[in-house]
């Protein structure tokens, strides 16, 4: 046997399974079709021989839940490593013990063992395997066997805090915070179905799927239709025709309408999904209407445009922390004037208030301003403004934006006002986000708090020209009512997230 290979698959069930939530079962997906679920303080022991190092992989998996279970790992009677369960079929966690070799006890059960809101947490367990680790070998060399069909276990921690780019291809991100302590995250981006990845530290992601599993009924159905730029927001409250949960996550997304007939400009719209999990699948809603499914002159709805202008993407919402009021930003491609009727390409930010449920708008779009020729908003095409985000500080609005070319110079500014509503001034600064060889066309950002409670942008940016947009973060720093990026990076930085 070669070094290094030299490997112990232990079935969960052989161990001494104790106390009233650990059971038993019958598990077709399972390697040897039985498996042991854990729930409340329910655990596994088994007593092991260890070598100095030993790689230790649990293959496991979660059950349906809004709050997934952590699974906890214990050696000797002292907990050593802890890891969310995220996935609803197997994969393989990787924990690396290192101690003096001999026999272990190793302890396997939940961190967070109490019954969530809505539902009881479950653990299910059916395979550990303890693999010996040569001292010359680097530990994340070290092979994991796993199904084919599940997703790639997370990288192991890194010796530094990050380094850009820290996930692939993720044009337009958006991060989902859930949880306030032990968040997750999940990246929604531009993409068929809008691809999701997931990770705990913002830093190490692995994908989980896309949040739609059907095309909008209303977009094309064949060939291109726009998935670009989602953007998702938690509220209390069941989803429409939902049979649990206590809380909703409403999806905002762009895709390209097929009812109306085509004309020099293409018709994008904002839509509006919802799901009672982050990862889905949404339920598609439509595109976004008022309550009173206004109609502009030529019959679009209030997600596509108005007689001032239409063709939306971008979506963006932000609930003023203060007042509760709901908002919904985006970039509007085509701006009319309404006594000449003539439109033409000029982008513009504009914000659509909100109802409580965020399901529909509480009144028309206003336009808050467009972009500028002559500077580093202007593309080959047109200036552009696009992907607003909106963020309130110390009584200040800032809604950030991207400008330029997506596909080539692309940058971020931002924008400040005392009003969720307006008049915005653009920063004299801008922008604040700027490529810096090889960082290219970086932009599409948006704030998300990290674990340890700092702010982080993150944004795409390319390795090289037309190259894939991948996922970057960096710290952000709002004082004196403005922002300050130290981005962006692509060198190995010491601050975690």
């Amino acid at each position: 046997m070669a070094a290094g290979a030299d490997a112990r698959a232990l079935e969960a069930e052989h161990g001494r399974v104790q106390g009233p939530g650990a059971t038993v079962i019958q598990d077709p997906s399972a390697r040897a079709g039985r498996a042991v679920v854990l729930e409340g303080k329910g655990t596994v022991k088994r007593l092991v021989v260890t070598p100095k190092t030993t790689a230790l992989i649990i293959r496991a998996r979660g059950t349906a839940c809004e709050a997934a279970p952590r699974m906890r790992v214990a050696v000797d009677g002292r907990r050593r490593f802890s890891s969310p369960v995220l996935s609803r079929g197997y994969r393989a966690h990787r924990f690396v013990l290192r101690a003096k070799p001999g026999r272990r006890v190793l302890e396997l059960g939940l961190v967070n063992p109490r019954r969530s809101p809505a539902c009881r947490r479950r653990l299910v367990i059916d395979r550990i395997t303890l693999r010996n680790v040569p001292e010359q070998m680097p530990v994340a060399s070290m092979p994991v066997a796993v199904q084919p069909q599940a997703p790639a276990s997370p990288p192991p921690l890194l010796p530094f805090g990050y380094r850009n780019p820290v996930a692939p291809s993720s044009p337009d991100p958006m991060v989902l915070r859930v949880g306030a302590e032990n968040p997750v995250y999940y990246a929604f981006s531009t993409g068929e179905g809008f691809p999701i990845s997931r990770s705990t530290d913002l830093v190490r992601w692995e994908p989980v799927g896309r949040a739609m599993n059907v095309r909008p009924a209303w977009s094309h159905q064949t060939g291109e239709y726009h998935p670009w730029a989602p953007s998702v927001i938690e509220r209390a409250g069941r989803c429409p025709n939902a049979r649990r949960g206590t809380s909703c996550f409403v999806l905002f997304y762009t895709a390209l309408h097929a009812s109306f007939a085509p004309g020099p400009q293409e018709l994008n719209c904002v839509g509006v999904a919802t799901s009672p999990y982050p990862t889905g699948p949404y339920t598609d809603l439509g595109p976004l209407e008022d309550l009173a499914r206004t109609r502009d002159s030529v019959g679009r709805p209030l997600g596509c445009g108005d007689d001032r202008g239409f063709s939306n993407i971008d979506p963006a919402p932000f609930v003023d922390p203060d007042s509760g009021n709901a908002y919904l930003y985006l970039s509007t491609a085509v701006a009319c004037n309404q006594p000449t009727g003539l439109c033409e390409s000029v982008r513009e930010l504009g914000v659509v208030p909100l109802s409580a449920d965020f399901l529909t708008a509480a009144g028309p779009r206003e336009k808050l301003f467009s972009a500028d020729r002559g500077n580093w908003e202007e593309a080959p095409f047109a200036p552009v403004v696009e992907n607003p985000w909106m963020e309130k500080r110390d009584g200040t609005y800032l809604l950030l934006y991207s400008g330029g070319d997506y596909t080539g110079p692309y940058g971020m500014g931002y924008a400040t006002s005392s009003s969720p509503t307006g008049p915005f001034v653009k920063a004299p600064q801008n922008p604040f986000l700027r490529e810096q060889s090889p960082a290219l066309s970086v932009g599409g950002g948006m704030v998300v708090t990290g674990p340890n409670g700092g702010d982080w942008l993150a944004y795409h940016g390319r390795d090289e020209p037309n190259g894939p947009r991948t996922l970057r973060i960096d710290p952000l720093l709002f004082a004196g009512g403005g922002l300050l990026s130290t981005g962006p990076t692509t060198t190995e930085q010491p601050l975690a997230p």
